[in-house]
């Protein structure tokens, strides 16, 4: 007789049973492995193939799970299930088998040649070691664990340079160079400092570039993939996606750089993984606008700390709290999409849906950037009673892992909409997956508000484009609210807010504020060599801004140190013409048209800058110039 399929079929009566706390019922005569399938929880197996006999299953013993009551260990794919029982394989003691069991089978034979093995990436052993964290005998060469974004593995260094080159060439940052001389020569921080104690600030480049898994970012895909295959009871898992993770995910894939999947990845994320709800981060982004917007009026309104740097890249923030922190009061206080996004949905939706926000919301964020792993531990982004407001940050390449894992055919997959409210997005929001699209998505915004005026040519080609490191463009505002200390100044008057006004131009900043058509004077800027000149140009009074977008990695997130590597010199351009697609293609064009979201500050955060606004979507900077910089200090 054989449990599984065949024996479901040939039954009619059910049995009710437990699993992972999770009732569920099934056909008499089934598996405890079909009772798992049928609650959604994944149970790794190696001998038992559904279509053979079961004989042949039960071999193995990695399919053990642990009994509720009696505290036995049972073979799944073998034990049938009785009315009334429980499972559970979330428990220590079916970790630990698990663990056993894989061990035991790597000792049993060589397995340290995977790369040169026929087999290599279709053989279930080899998913079931990367799948759990079991390494290979050889030796374990030393590992920086130390920061929250890059992780080091030296033992894996061929010693190619890519990574300083990297750091030093295209970030000016100098974090990574060679020392030691000879057979002792490696690639490390100055002094072998934990990369932690350094100013690097985890954009990932490093990364990127890196041949071998030397560098790689810190790792969070098998947490969520324990989520996902336990499924627990009462948890409701939630994954919210990044406009530039859709442009490249086709690329771990084997799909063509630039490939639009977005539809596709709702459906993986939903139905083949087991997420419960999928929004768009690009939701957020439009919240992100709209803060940000009136954030820049009200500084345009008195005149002080301006320019305003745009706060969205936790590279570019990493680098400012770091090393630059005099810009610190120059920065939006406006928190990024990602922030945005699980405050809302920790807050404002699991209340809607009578949720324990700490307790039943877990929400994954997906992501191209590795340094949204360090921005979202922040503690200011505790979710109150427990746990974070962003559970868990997935890179584009850990989230290609996990669909590699489970072979899951993104391409041939039927697309499925976002979930609604938090799925609703304009073209301006996915613009944030370029370099510019933070400028131009919040330009449209800013002229409209200011001058309750439609903005019929909303394309601003001057910002768009990776081949200039610097743009710039002047959106006339017609009948703008300025402090007229900004009309006073000369072209190229420095107008850091560092450095403290006159008490006659305090004064004047609070007098009252007439209308003129205002020439808004905007930068947009990429890579951190590039910024660093841009920002000296500034300090030296060469040139004047009133908003200034930053993104620490070429390119903007689209070259985010968490997308697919690629060493095709035309990869970037594939995937932000892909970005200018969607908001060509888009209904709704604008963010603060965004229905959605005018729904949400209409219920819940009254209006933009509010102080319920002020509580869940802006956030404080802190200085850690000392931290990064322990010899200077």
């Amino acid at each position: 007789m054989r449990w599984g399929a065949a024996a479901k079929a040939a039954a009619n009566a059910a049995v009710n049973v437990a699993v992972n706390g999770r009732g569920v019922r099934v056909d008499e005569g089934a598996s405890v492995l079909d009772a798992f399938r049928v609650a959604g929880v994944t149970v790794p197996t190696l001998c038992f193939v559904e279509r053979m006999p079961a004989a042949t299953g039960g071999n193995c013993r990695l399919c053990l799970v642990e009994e509720t009551g009696t505290g036995k260990l049972v073979a799944a794919c073998r034990a049938p299930v009785a009315e009334g029982t429980a499972y559970s394989n979330s428990t220590p003691r079916v970790a630990e088998s698990i663990l056993a069991v894989l061990h035991e089978l790597r000792n049993s034979g060589d397995h340290s040649d995977c790369a040169t093995c026929p087999s290599n990436g279709e053989c279930e052993l080899q998913r079931l070691f990367e799948r759990y964290g079991v390494k290979n005998l050889g030796k374990r060469g030393k590992v920086d664990a130390s920061d929250d974004a890059v992780h080091r593995r030296m033992d894996l260094c061929v010693k190619c340079g890519r990574c300083v080159q990297a750091c030093s060439e295209l970030q000016g940052l100098n974090i990574l160079g060679f020392a030691g001389r000879g057979a002792s020569e490696h690639v490390a921080p100055t002094f072998d400092r934990p990369l932690k104690n350094t100013a690097c600030i985890e954009c990932g480049q490093c990364i990127a570039f890196c041949p071998t898994g030397a560098l790689y970012e810190r790792p969070e895909w098998s947490q969520v993939m324990d989520m996902l295959d336990s499924n627990p009871a009462g948890v409701t898992k939630v994954a919210i996606v990044a406009p530039a993770v859709r442009v490249a995910i086709g690329e771990e894939l084997g799909l063509s750089p630039g490939s639009i999947s977005t539809g596709q990845v709702v459906t993986a994320l939903k139905m083949r993984l087991g997420f419960d709800a999928v929004f768009d981060v690009n939701f957020a982004a439009d919240l992100t606008i709209v803060e940000e917007g009136t954030e820049l009026l009200e500084r345009l309104r008195t005149g002080q700390r301006l320019p305003l740097f745009t706060s969205c890249c936790p590279g570019w923030i990493n680098y400012v709290e770091k090393c630059r922190p005099e810009l610190i009061p120059n920065l939006s206080t406006s928190r990024s999409p990602q922030l945005m996004h699980g405050s809302i949905i920790k807050s404002v939706w699991a209340r809607r849906r009578g949720l324990d926000a700490a307790a039943q919301v877990k929400v994954v964020s997906l992501m191209p950037c590795t340094a949204k792993k360090h921005e979202a531990d922040l503690p200011q982004f505790a979710t109150p009673g427990g746990g974070r407001d962003v559970d868990y940050v997935l890179t584009t390449r850990e989230l290609g892992r996990m669909l590699r894992m489970r072979r899951i055919p993104l391409a041939s997959l039927p697309p499925t909409a976002f979930d609604d409210p938090l799925g609703e997005s304009s073209g301006a929001a996915a613009l944030f997956g370029a370099t510019g699209g933070v400028a131009e998505a919040a330009a449209r915004t800013v002229y409209e508000l200011a001058s309750k005026q439609r903005l019929e040519a909303i394309d601003m080609l001057p910002l768009r484009g990776i081949h200039a490191e610097a743009k710039e463009a002047r959106i006339v505002l017609p009948h703008a609210r300025v402090s007229p200390t900004l009309l006073a100044r000369p072209e190229t008057a420095r107008t850091w807010a560092w450095v403290p006004p006159p008490p006659e131009e305090v004064e004047a900043a609070t007098a009252p504020v007439d209308t003129v058509d205002f020439p808004l004077r905007v930068a947009v800027v990429h890579g951190m060599s590039a910024t660093q000149r841009l920002l000296a140009q500034m300090a030296g009074g060469e040139a004047r801004y009133d908003m200034v977008e930053v993104m620490a990695c070429e390119g903007g997130c689209i070259g985010g140190g968490g997308q697919p590597k690629s060493t095709d010199r035309d990869v970037l351009t594939r995937r932000i013409n892909a970005i200018y697609s969607i908001d060509a293609a888009s209904r709704v064009r604008r963010s603060h048209e965004n229905v959605s979201v005018q729904r949400l500050y209409s219920e819940d955060l009254h209006a933009p800058g509010s102080a319920k606004a002020r509580s869940l979507l802006h956030r404080t900077y802190e200085n850690r110039y000392s931290l990064a910089h322990p010899i200077d200090v």
